[in-house]
């Protein structure tokens, strides 16, 4: 087992040697010996003892209660203090100082080791509560999250406004509810009257004049020792996951009331789902298409043999046309397709959307068009537009090909 390393920092050499006399003999190793708190700080640094044996009155003017807090807050190395005095106010400067002990010159030997050994154990016990409550602020931190606690006395715990990060913290109910939008803190207080546990989903201001964010919140009364009782509860920071789903549902509401029919395929072509309008396009039910290709059931010309192939090549995974679709019943009807492939955030495909409307009836106008266009209504005869049209056509075809053309009139 590696022998523990301790720094003295001691102005007077002879108790200083003495020291490190008496620590060796007890089976630690002293990596140095300094006479100020500023060489204290810096050996410190540099040699990262295990423990730190601390002067309080050393020869500059740092004290060593001064020198140790700075240790203690960049280092947290722990530190006892070694001092001729015990006054109040030597001894609550060195509570200040976060002191893992305090001994009174001269001191035996024995009383130096019990000192050492109950430093490293306390010292070993608070490092696992800082792991452990640097765990939790990590977990907090991803799941955005908080914690907040409520004294029903209304006695402030901590400093009572949230902070922006949405951290760990603490305050009273009245603050809390000052953060929160008057339409939704009577949930709350609905919730602590009837329940010793709450979990509701409110509006929360996270920042001094920032917008109200939505927050989902956890939390229970519980009855302390002294007999008072205190909601500690969690706060979860849920205005990006709000904000996804109001997209979604706004997506779905898109989805089952569009005219235009939509199939959702997985990125090998397999049927996932459809809309309503597709059904109703078409007449097949979900049983009938789910985990199928639309060119076994639906196009009137396969895309396989020539399309889909080239739809990958190009890499775009987009195409629109025309093309004729079956319907479960019977029958044919033309329609313009879009297909386009979607993308996760590796930029990996995952699947292809399908949207097919039903252009028959432009079809059908199309033709009605064009019969007006050139037929007599009277007769159904060719009219002089469709006579010009016809005469262009066959004196084009004569420069070509060099045929006579002639006109029975």
């Amino acid at each position: 087992m590696n022998k523990r390393r301790i720094l003295i920092t001691e102005d007077e050499r002879i108790t200083a040697l003495d020291l490190k006399m008496a620590l060796t003999d007890l089976g630690y190793e002293v990596v140095g010996t300094e006479d100020t708190g500023e060489d204290a700080i810096a050996a410190a640094k540099e040699l990262k003892p295990d423990l730190i044996l601390m002067d309080i009155h050393l020869k500059t003017d740092m004290l060593g209660t001064e020198a140790a807090a700075k240790i203690v807050a960049e280092h947290a190395i722990p530190v006892i203090f070694l001092s001729a005095y015990s006054d109040k106010n030597i001894v609550d400067e060195a509570g200040k100082a976060q002191a893992y002990g305090y001994l009174i010159k001269p001191y035996e030997k024995r009383e130096l080791d019990a000192a050492i050994r109950v430093a490293f154990a306390k010292h070993s016990t608070d490092e696992e509560l800082r792991r452990s409550d640097e765990r939790l602020r990590m977990a907090l931190d991803a799941a955005k999250m908080s914690i907040w606690e409520w004294d029903p006395t209304g006695d402030m715990v901590a400093d009572g406004k949230p902070p922006a990060d949405k951290g760990v913290f603490s305050q009273s109910l009245d603050k809390l509810v000052e953060n929160v939008p008057p339409d939704d803190r009577s949930i709350i207080y609905d919730h602590l009257k009837v329940s010793s546990r709450i979990h509701c989903q409110i509006r929360m201001r996270f920042r001094d004049e920032a917008a109200y964010d939505h927050a989902e919140v956890f939390a229970a009364v519980f009855e302390w020792n002294d007999g008072s009782r205190r909601v500690i509860g969690v706060v979860r920071d849920v205005e990006d996951d709000f904000r996804a789903q109001e997209k979604l549902r706004q997506a779905r509401a898109v989805f089952e009331s569009t005219s235009e029919g939509i199939l959702i395929t997985d990125k090998y072509r397999k049927v996932t789902t459809a809309n309503p309008a597709f059904f109703a396009l078409t007449g097949f039910s979900l049983d009938d298409i789910i985990g199928r290709d639309p060119d076994e059931f639906l196009h009137a010309r396969r895309h396989s043999d020539h399309f889909y192939p080239r739809l990958t090549e190009k890499g775009s995974h987009h195409w629109n046309g025309e093309i004729g679709c079956n319907k479960k019943a019977g029958g044919r009807f033309p329609a313009w397709e879009h297909i386009s492939g979607v993308f996760d955030g590796d930029g990996k495909l995952s699947n292809y959307v399908f949207t097919i409307s039903d252009i028959g009836e432009l079809r059908r106008a199309e033709k009605s068009l064009a019969r007006m266009a050139f037929l007599d209504a009277l007769t159904g005869v060719g009219n002089r537009v469709h006579l010009e049209r016809t005469l262009k056509e066959a004196l084009s075809r004569r420069e070509e090909t060099g045929e006579q053309v002639a006109v029975l009139y």
